[in-house]
């Protein structure tokens, strides 16, 4: 048995193997026992109540060898589901002590946690209870009331933007907002700042997802119309336990989830869903103090608490 390393077809060791055959052997012998009793057959007069302590090779005789049947003893079977699982818990473990596994996991948790606003929004935010707004509620600040909220340290924020390719924005409008949350970034040094401009519209939903899938980012804020419908169909995929946080950036989504925020103005308002953009968008009224404010006050009420409700800032006083 020592020397058997051979694997069975129902992928045994070769040591169980051993040990199975060795059972059933033995079993087979008792019952040819019983059944050549007085006489003794094939064991050349070895006492039948005797059985050795030791299974060595045994022998079964030529008339029981086909009669009997071999049953299947559970033990091997047990010793086997036992080894397997210690072996699962020894990867488990060594994969999770690995250090690469241990930084992905890491990544990912503070992803997942949710973040907190150093300071608070003014009275004049009129902001709801927290307990009670509901998502899509509307709120519309007084100018200012959100400067006093910064975001904690190393708050990363993945700006996707509508782009005529991977490194232009389609259209000035989507610039604008761009440049706003490059120029947020650079005020609050705690801003880790990545943007990426989404050229391909067919793969839209596929670059957010996979955005969102990757948890690299602790608010993912979209840019030009062209993603409104697409980060809408995403983010109901990522409004669990531990969600992805969104926040549409000079538009707003219809029927907003519990994860995806909005922050706008007359004039940049498109809902998406087929309805007419012309109804609630007027490129002219995109510039860069508004787009610079309401990503500032979308961004208060994300870290406020206010994870879904659409902030719609004064366009008259920027």
């Amino acid at each position: 048995m020592q020397g058997d390393r051979s694997v069975n077809a129902n992928g045994w060791p070769g040591e169980l193997l051993a040990l199975d055959r060795a059972l059933a052997r033995d079993a087979v012998e008792r019952v040819c026992r019983r059944a050549s009793a007085p006489r003794t057959v094939g064991f050349r007069a070895r006492p039948l109540v005797a059985a050795s302590p030791r299974r060595s090779t045994i022998r079964i005789p030529h008339e029981c060898s086909r009669a009997v049947p071999v049953p299947s003893p559970g033990r091997p079977r047990r010793l086997v589901t036992a080894l397997v699982l210690v072996i699962a818990v020894g990867a488990a473990t060594a994969a999770c002590n690995h250090p690469q596994v241990r930084a992905a996991v890491s990544d990912a948790a503070s992803a997942q946690a949710p973040t907190r606003a150093v300071g608070s929004l003014a009275a004049g935010f009129h902001a709801p209870d927290l307990d009670s707004f509901y998502s899509g509620q509307v709120v519309q600040p007084d100018p200012e009331t959100w400067t006093d909220v910064r975001p904690p340290a190393k708050y990363r924020v993945l700006v996707l933007a509508d782009g005529r390719d991977e490194s232009t924005a389609r259209d000035p409008q989507v610039a604008i907002l761009v440049d706003a949350a490059r120029r947020w970034a650079r005020a609050e040094d705690r801003v880790d700042l990545t943007v990426r401009y989404l050229g391909d519209p067919h793969a839209y939903i596929d670059a957010i997802d996979g955005a969102a899938m990757s948890g690299t980012a602790d608010l993912i804020v979209t840019a030009g119309n062209g993603l409104v419908d697409p980060v809408a169909v995403v983010s109901a995929n990522y409004a669990g336990e531990h969600s992805q946080q969104f926040l549409v950036l000079g538009a707003e989504v219809a029927e907003p989830t519990t994860n995806i925020a909005a922050s706008d103005w007359e004039g940049s308002a498109y809902l998406g869903e087929g309805v007419p953009e012309a109804s609630y968008y007027d490129p002219a009224a995109v510039t860069a103090p508004r787009a610079y404010a309401a990503l500032r006050a979308g961004v208060a009420a994300v870290l406020s608490g206010y994870r879904s409700i659409i902030v719609r800032i004064p366009a008259d006083r920027y």
